[in-house]
């Protein structure tokens, strides 16, 4: 049987180059001579069937990453085998994984119908969202407006050289996309890793089962532990930035504080584990060093 690649919807070959850890050497081969092994494990599945043996498999198998291609799903044995290829690149080259919330923790964002009467102003200064400024801190767009948290640009700059990042918000994919790119414009701290509501499995939380990581090397930053239900000793939490809170009681020393503050503690996790003195297996956890570092 050949693999239907029309009715796939998009380009395997395009594919596999731009991703090609979602591929061993054999499948990548029978998929690009349009071969398939006489078993198909059905290692990836899209609209619902299989993008190797082309069986229909439903929209529920496996696990969504929707935010690498829509209507992706890969297999949980071959999302793990994945998980262990990139870990491993990853810390080769010195870098840990960093998951990052955007919504409280990173910028905040309210309808411009919101605005108080003090603070109608700021839509006259805010650069507009397709005006992408590096030096801005403040957006607007048709609907809303967005404040940037201080010190946000500085803390990804050095975080980067650390740590594979990757946005995870609860919000819809085109919100976390555009939010992505205020912060990003030239997308060389995320690139396509903007994972959002769409791409959750249990509704309203958060789970590492879509991050292609191991979960020893991932350290989480968000302003709600509630959403991180299953992964709370990976996370270290943020106070929630609230610029637009009429009731907002911090000033921008203190805003700027917290991440400041988390970038000191990420130094500290990333040279305890990459130190040589420190080669016990149970070092090499995110979650046993969070546990150990503390504040």
């Amino acid at each position: 049987m050949q693999v239907d690649t029309k009715s796939a919807g998009f380009s395997l070959r395009s594919f596999i180059y731009r991703y090609p850890l979602l591929f061993d050497s054999r499948s990548a081969g029978d998929v690009l001579t349009k071969r398939v092994v006489a078993e198909c494990a059905h290692p990836m599945v899209h609209e619902g069937r299989c993008s190797q043996c082309n069986k229909s498999m439903g929209n529920d198998y496996g696990i969504p990453v929707k935010y690498l291609q829509r209507s992706l799903r890969i297999s949980r044995v071959h999302a793990q085998r994945i998980r262990r290829t990139r870990t491993r690149n990853i810390t080769n080259m010195k870098k840990l994984h960093l998951v990052l919330d955007l919504d409280n923790t990173l910028l905040h964002t309210i309808k411009l119908a919101e605005l108080s009467a003090d603070q109608e102003y700021l839509k006259e200064i805010a650069v507009p969202h397709k005006g992408f400024s590096t030096g801005s801190e403040l957006f607007l767009g048709k609907k809303s407006i967005t404040k940037l948290r201080p010190f946000v640009r500085e803390f990804l700059r050095e975080a980067s050289t650390m740590f594979e990042m990757t946005v995870y918000t609860l919000g819809k994919r085109k919100y976390g996309k555009k939010m992505a790119r205020l912060i990003d414009p030239e997308a060389v701290y995320f690139g396509g890793r903007v994972i959002s509501r769409q791409d959750c499995t249990k509704k309203g939380c958060k789970s590492l089962d879509v991050v292609l990581a191991l979960e020893s090397n991932v350290v989480i930053i968000d302003d709600r532990r509630e959403v991180w239900p299953n992964h709370a000793s990976n996370l270290i939490p943020i106070e929630p930035y609230c610029y637009f809170s009429t009731k907002k009681k911090n000033g921008r020393e203190d805003d700027e504080q917290a991440l400041t503050s988390i970038l000191k503690r990420l130094r500290k996790i990333h040279a305890c584990y990459f130190s040589p003195r420190l080669e016990l297996e149970r070092i090499k956890d995110v979650r046993f060093l969070l546990q150990q570092i503390g504040n």
